[in-house]
């Protein structure tokens, strides 16, 4: 347990960080300040209550000598999806937990299923999913709880209704993500407090803005979404240059997916379910197949995945030819978007932070230094660190027959150039730290 108060202290001094270089930051309106002091008092009295609670007494873990993990996860961007494992898988060979013993596997979202039963078959005491299509993550938890194994996701989100359903079924699962509530307001916020200089670049008095969704429904398109509301709700006009395109985009996807949605999860869930009963007949043959199967068809399907810079560049490309000097806000479902529509600006001979702003979010670590550089003028920092914290404290947890928290959320960090290189800072040197603790651990262990 030292560990992991020592990861938990470390957590809390990014968080506390973070904060204070936010306030930095802020604007310098009465309003802003008067907040600022609010929550400075509030981190002081935080920081000296913590100072003066007594240190919890060791416990020394009780860990099944076979404990398996079963890692499986979809393709990301932003980097936040292997800093989270890179830190989890950290933390637990810390606990004890052999490096052997962790079976982690990257598949697309169709094969998510199958992987799944795989680990099952093979005997992982915990399963680990992330990136999880919220449409199969029902089926997931249903094979994984009829077979004894607890499931805990990070990363998307398997939906509001299911986690219900875990609490009221008494169903070992648990989710451990980012709390993005905050982010649409922040966003707006932002936009707001910019001086009409840096945004109103062509003075016609209007805000010509797009938004660059992703190619397959994500929460960063939600979040653009209601980014716009939150605009309305503050009386910040802008004119929504691809407003009409959104809507016919909107209207006929709706559609489909309301017929189709819950045919495909009862599809995968019967498709899940008789793959489980034949296990015992088919895991050497499925195994075989995941293990040694061609590699170039593998590389081929892989290539199938969306292009998020790809796809974001010819958008904003055609967007600002169509446009021209109208266009002056881009917003993004994501920092990959967000990169794509930056290269698009500069091959369209234009000047982010001169012209045009962009907006992205859910960054990992690997984009901190865009927003550091100017080319991304503001998005929020997925805090992969705490987040796999979380999830390593909950499988350790999980193994120990100890119940854990159905879901727990972090806050995402708002980012901008005045403090993306600090935040990077701060997590360089608390990968320091942690690299130079298992160093020490290791060598006495």
């Amino acid at each position: 347990m030292n560990l992991f108060m020592h990861r938990k202290s470390m957590s809390l001094l990014l968080v506390f960080a973070m904060v204070f270089l936010l306030f930095a930051g802020c604007s310098t309106k009465e309003t802003q300040e008067t907040t600022e002091a609010q929550e400075a008092a509030t981190l002081a009295a935080t920081m000296e209550a913590a100072e003066e609670e007594p240190p919890m007494e060791p416990m020394e873990p009780v860990l099944p000598s076979d404990a398996k993990i079963g890692i499986v996860y979809t393709e990301s961007y932003g980097g936040f999806t292997d800093d989270f494992l890179a830190r989890m898988e950290g933390y637990l060979i810390a606990a004890g937990i052999a490096q052997e013993n962790i079976d982690r596997r990257e598949c697309r979202a169709e094969e998510m299923a199958v992987t799944v039963h795989q680990l099952i078959g093979e005997g992982c005491s915990v399963l680990v999913a992330g990136n999880a299509d919220p449409s199969v993550s029902g089926a997931i938890t249903a094979v994984a709880s009829e077979a004894g194994i607890p499931v805990l996701y990070f990363g998307t989100d398997p939906g509001k209704e299911l986690r219900k359903s875990w609490e009221a079924q008494k169903i070992r699962a648990a989710y451990v993500g980012a709390d993005n509530s905050k982010v649409a307001k922040q966003r707006a916020d932002y936009i707001n407090n910019l001086d009409s200089k840096k945004i109103d670049f062509n003075e016609d008095d209007e805000i010509g803005l797009i938004v660059v969704n992703g190619v397959r429904e994500t929460e960063g398109n939600r979040i653009n979404a209601e980014t716009l509301e939150a605009l309305d709700d503050i009386d910040y006009w802008v004119n929504v240059l691809d407003a009409e395109e959104e809507e016919e985009t909107d209207e006929g996807s709706g559609e489909e997916t309301d017929e189709g949605s819950g045919e495909e999860t009862d599809e995968v869930t019967e498709e899940t379910s008789e793959a489980t009963e034949e296990a015992p007949e088919e895991t050497d043959e499925a195994d075989a197949d995941a293990t040694s199967g061609d590699s170039e068809e593998s590389e081929e399907e892989y290539e199938e995945e969306p292009d998020w810079q790809a796809e974001a560049y010819d958008e904003v490309v055609g967007k600002m030819r169509e446009y021209g000097r109208q266009l002056e806000l881009i917003i993004c479902a994501g920092d990959e978007q967000a990169v794509g529509a930056f290269n698009a600006v500069s091959d369209e001979k234009r000047l982010v932070g001169h012209d045009v702003v962009i907006l992205g979010i859910g960054s990992g670590s690997d984009i901190l230094s865009e927003v550091a550089k100017g080319n991304i003028a503001q998005t929020f920092f997925d805090d992969s660190m705490a987040q796999a914290g979380h999830a390593a404290e909950y499988v350790l947890d999980y193994l120990r027959a100890i119940d854990v928290p159905y879901e727990t959320l972090v806050d995402y960090v708002n980012v901008t150039v005045d403090n993306a290189q600090e935040i990077m800072d701060v997590l360089s040197a608390t990968q320091q730290s942690d690299d130079e603790e298992t160093d020490e651990e290791e060598a006495q262990g």
